[in-house]
């Protein structure tokens, strides 16, 4: 059996300032450690379509695989970052327009980890959230009646992964008042245990009260809390179609 991992070839170093007046973060300055070492040159090539794969044969043990183990992250080239420094440039000048081209490189090449904080909050429509923010603060303190079901199944969310697999970590504590707070946003959804999945990932890539943001306008902007709301009614559809 084969598998195929990624890694980045480089380390990146980023800077990310938070918007007060628009509650998320965003990043300023990006570059690669070959960058900074002046491996290669500030002007960099457009970004070839083509990308490597290092395939690594698995063993042939049959011990389970916990969900949320190991890391798994695609090779990030130079030139990829200077097209994504261009998009965001652009981008940031007008939050509400998508640059050209944005769709296909994304379902191209994916989105760098180090850029995904902004770039998911950006196509889900985030920048206009300080309401929501606000409203985070107080949801998150609130009680709810879905606690019990939520504490049981924290722990059962990627339980092997470094962030999420300590009992009392701040990874479970975070998702715990993400999700309890979604269930007092949106009492007629509650909480599910999918629920907890889809916000644990989110979590991994920015601060929980923007995290908690993006997963409102993934449930309400991606028919999510209405499939939720039928019992996957159309799951099917939503996905394959």
């Amino acid at each position: 059996m084969i598998n195929s991992f990624f890694s980045f070839s480089n380390r990146l170093f980023w800077k990310a300032t938070k918007e007060s007046n628009k509650g998320f973060y965003k990043v300023i300055n990006l570059e690669s450690q070959s960058q900074r070492e002046g491996r290669f040159p500030s002007v960099l090539p457009a970004l070839d379509a083509s990308s490597s794969e290092d395939e690594t044969a698995d063993s042939d043990s049959d011990e389970q695989m916990l969900s949320g183990s190991g890391r798994v992250s695609r090779e990030c080239e130079e030139g990829e970052l200077k097209v994504w420094s261009e998009i965001l440039t652009k981008w940031r000048t007008n939050l509400a327009v998508r640059p050209k081209y944005l769709n296909s490189i994304i379902r191209r090449d994916g989105i760098p980890q180090s850029l995904r904080c902004e770039v998911w909050q950006n196509l889900a429509g985030c920048f206009n959230s300080d309401e929501l923010l606000e409203k985070y603060k107080s949801l998150s303190v609130q009680d709810s009646p879905w606690e019990s079901e939520i504490t049981k199944d924290i722990s059962r969310t990627f339980p092997a992964h470094e962030f999420f697999k300590e009992a009392g970590s701040e990874g479970q504590d975070q998702l715990f008042r993400v999700i309890k707070a979604y269930s007092i946003y949106d009492p007629e959804t509650g909480y599910s245990q999918s629920l907890s999945f889809i916000a644990a990932t989110i979590l991994l890539q920015m601060p929980e009260e923007n995290a908690f943001c993006l997963f409102v306008r993934v449930m309400e902007n991606y028919g999510v809390r209405e499939m939720m709301r039928n019992d996957f009614e159309g799951t099917s559809r939503l996905f394959l179609d």
